[in-house]
Order: C-alpha cells, then structure tokens, then sequence
C-alpha cells in the first residue's frame, strides 16, 4: 500500500471517529425519571447566610416533592404550599433546556460579608445532581432556574404550617415589664432552655401554638419578644421547622 493510500485511509478513519464522536454528543440525554412518592424531595434548594439561627438560615428555599407539592420558604417563619404547575416533569425540564445538568459542581468566588452560599439538588432515579454556588459566582441561568422554584406557578397555594418544630429558648433572669404570656400548654420554654442548642421536639398541636406564637411575635417585634412562662422569663425565643423528608444541616 502506498504512502498516500494509507494517508488517505488514516485521514478517513479520524473523520469517522470524529464524526461518531459528535453524533454521540448532540445526541446525549438525560434520564428524569424520578421517585414520584410524596414523601420523597425531588428538588431541593438553600440559600443561607451568616445570620443568627432565630432566622431560621438552615431551612430549605423550596422543596419539590415526587407528587408535585412544594413548600417555598418567604422568610423565617412564612412558608407557602401547593402543587407545581405542570408538575415536576416539567420543572425537570426546564432545568434540562436552562443547562443545570452540565453545571460544574461549585461556582466559588472571594468570600464577602453578607455574602449567600446557594445549593441546588435534583435527585432523579439515575443519579443526583448538586451545584453549590458561593460569593455570587452564579452560572449563566442559574436565577432564571431557581426562580422556577421561588416564583414559579403554584395551584391552591396556602400557608403551611410546620407539623413538628424544634423549640429554642433561653431563660432570661429577673422579670421584664411587657413581657408576653406564653400560649403553649406545658412547660415547653422551660424545657426548651434546659435542653440548650439541641432544643425541644414539639409535634401536632403544640407545634402549632408554638409555631404561630412566633411567627406572630417576629411580625410585631422581630426577634426581640420576651415570653413569659409559669413566672419566668425566656428570650431567644424561636422555632426551627422540620420539612418532611429533609435533614437540618
């Protein structure tokens, strides 16, 4: 075989190569199948500062559930409910189009004070995709995606209601004038202060005293409301949520 069959073979066998190799490319997809159980997070997102744990900094953004309901946190202790328009095939695939699945996994920058640290994670039934992103260092889409979870369409939107919590409290010595009747039925302050950083579970009904309590006092005077409870004061008064199907971190 002469020196330039052999070329002209060797040139053609890397245009295939290439060309197979773009072919396969262009035709890459992903698989979205996902666990459709209404107890199973499909999407998750955070976006937490460096601010005091009374703002409730740890608690998921938005979750996305297999069944297409959702619970978007609007702040410490405002949280709405309902059912994703179009369901949760139609996020995913929105996510698809806006590029999320070939995100690098971290988009980090300088830190800088008031800074947010961002997480997305999509648990699909092939594999879990996470993006953290830090210091603003967002990729291109990246509000155009997450804006589908914080302001996208939502039916029979209404206000959720945590049905268990983890209650903080920190007793506070002497008495105060103006302090407020705590509305709950035991002694769950007390017991919230005894048990220090690891806090009170309260579940049901108690959970929801407790809760709207809270969230009412944060409305009228933030985070400076002193409780009193059985002739005794407690200040740092707050509730952490517990979001089905989510591990506090």
């Amino acid at each position: 075989m002469s020196k330039r069959r052999i070329c002209v073979f060797f040139s053609g066998t890397i245009l295939i190569l290439v060309l197979l190799i773009i072919s396969q490319g262009c035709g890459k997809s992903i698989d979205l199948s996902f666990n459709e159980s209404p107890k199973v997070p499909i999407v998750i997102y955070y976006k937490s500062q460096a601010i005091a744990p009374v703002y409730n900094p740890n608690v998921p953004v938005a979750v996305l559930y297999g069944d297409g309901k959702i619970i978007v946190k609007e702040s410490a202790y405002d949280y709405y409910s309902g059912k994703a328009s179009g369901g949760v095939s139609s996020v995913l695939e929105a996510f698809s189009k806006a590029g999320f699945f070939d995100f690098k996994p971290e988009y980090k920058g300088e830190p800088r004070v008031g800074g947010a640290t961002e997480m997305l994670t999509v648990n699909l039934k092939a594999m879990t995709k996470r993006v953290v992103v830090e210091a603003g260092q967002e990729p291109s889409s990246w509000h155009e995606i997450t804006a589908l979870l914080t302001d996208g369409k939502i039916s029979g939107k209404h206000e959720w209601i945590p049905s268990s919590i983890t209650l903080f409290a920190r007793e506070k010595a002497g008495t105060a004038e103006g302090a407020t009747a705590w509305p709950g039925k035991g002694q769950e302050l007390e017991n919230a202060s005894k048990a220090g950083s690891d806090g009170l579970y309260l579940q049901g009904e108690d959970a929801r005293v407790a809760w709207t309590a809270i969230r009412d006092s944060f409305k009228e005077k933030g985070s400076d409301t002193i409780w009193i409870e059985g002739g005794k004061t407690y200040t740092y008064v707050y509730a952490s949520p517990h979001i089905p199907g989510i591990t506090m971190r």
